[in-house]
């Protein structure tokens, strides 16, 4: 804690002469050996990237504007001045009301700061475009607390009603939010089914965060959970599915990583063979039915099954509806 003071004191004597500080009104200052002084410049310079320069003609030490900017106490370069931007802006593009208010001031001092640099802040918005697609945008009065919750580790209290519309009041430690394909789910111990499980975000219509430490779920289990299989709807893989794309969709394919354990084999003739392991079929029939006729399911026959089926019923449905309008 002493020397977090007198790391203090030192920022703020570079920042407030206006020549470099020579060391021994340093040493005064902070009231430390010339070890423990040598000591917190290279804290500063290694850990925390604060650009202290030493001048040999003056005798002292000061911060190189040059090479970076401070914004609230925190040293950027012009590179991560540009980087705090798009994140911003990538955050209002997702969620637009989550933590906006928290932004504003910081994102204000950085749009002053990039401008001085000769560099326009407005570029970012035109030149870099996020536009999701079926995104489910969640109340800040839900996300907020829930976050909180996660990073604290305490127990959340939900109403909550599933895809199926099946709804239930439930107990649940929270152990991480996954952002997937334009929606948030949470991983979560659930107290009543004494279970780890996946919960659609956009399905929590009310959240109390109570007074209780949650029940921590390690790492390996978390990893297992989510990440062994394809998808979100996750478990251990049971089955793996090979697949054969042509024409446009293998070039789309060819490179893509669709799950971290898969294997992808290009033959002569352009096609793109993949191998994926799965546990539960059903997201992975809807991206299988995404490439229609340029792809198809060798491997195993019940998932072969399950597309044909999904194709034929999506075939029955027109000449259905071809039947009302021709009748």
């Amino acid at each position: 804690m002493e020397n977090l003071h007198r790391l203090f004191i030192l920022d703020r004597l570079l920042r407030s002469y206006r020549r470099p500080v020579p060391t021994e009104t340093m040493l005064a200052n902070m009231e430390c050996s010339h070890a423990t002084f040598k000591r917190l410049i290279k804290v500063l310079r290694e850990q925390y990237d604060y650009p202290i320069v030493y001048s040999h003609q003056q005798k002292g030490y000061y911060y190189d504007h040059s090479k970076a900017v401070q914004v609230s106490g925190l040293w950027f370069s012009t590179q991560e001045l540009q980087a705090l931007l798009i994140i911003r802006h990538m955050l209002q593009k997702i969620e637009p009301n989550l933590l906006s208010d928290y932004f504003h001031s910081l994102a204000k001092q950085v749009n002053q700061l990039l401008a001085c640099t000769g560099n326009n802040p407005e570029e970012i918005h035109q030149r870099i475009q996020i536009v999701p697609i079926a995104h489910q945008h969640i109340a800040s009065e839900i996300f907020l607390p829930l976050s909180k919750a996660i990073l604290e580790g305490s127990v959340i209290h939900v109403h909550y009603r599933d895809i199926h519309n099946q709804y239930s009041e439930r107990d649940l430690s929270p152990q991480r939010l996954i952002y997937y394909r334009n929606n948030w789910y949470l991983d979560a111990w659930c107290h009543l089914r004494k279970d780890l499980r996946t919960f659609w975000v956009a399905g929590i219509q009310f959240l109390q965060v109570k007074d209780q430490p949650a029940e921590r779920i390690s790492q390996i289990v978390l990893e297992q959970h989510l990440e062994s299989s394809y998808g979100i709807f996750t478990g251990l893989p049971l089955h793996t599915a090979h697949l054969r794309f042509t024409g446009q969709a293998a070039m789309r394919v060819r490179g893509s990583e669709w799950h971290p354990l898969q294997r992808q084999h290009s033959t002569e003739e352009g096609c793109v063979e993949l191998w994926i392991p799965y546990s539960d079929s059903r997201e992975l029939v809807l991206d299988i039915l995404r490439y229609g006729a340029e792809v198809t399911v060798l491997a195993p026959d019940t998932l072969k099954a399950e597309v044909v089926q999904q194709l034929k019923n999506a075939l029955r449905q027109y000449e259905n509806t071809e039947k009302k309008l021709n009748g």
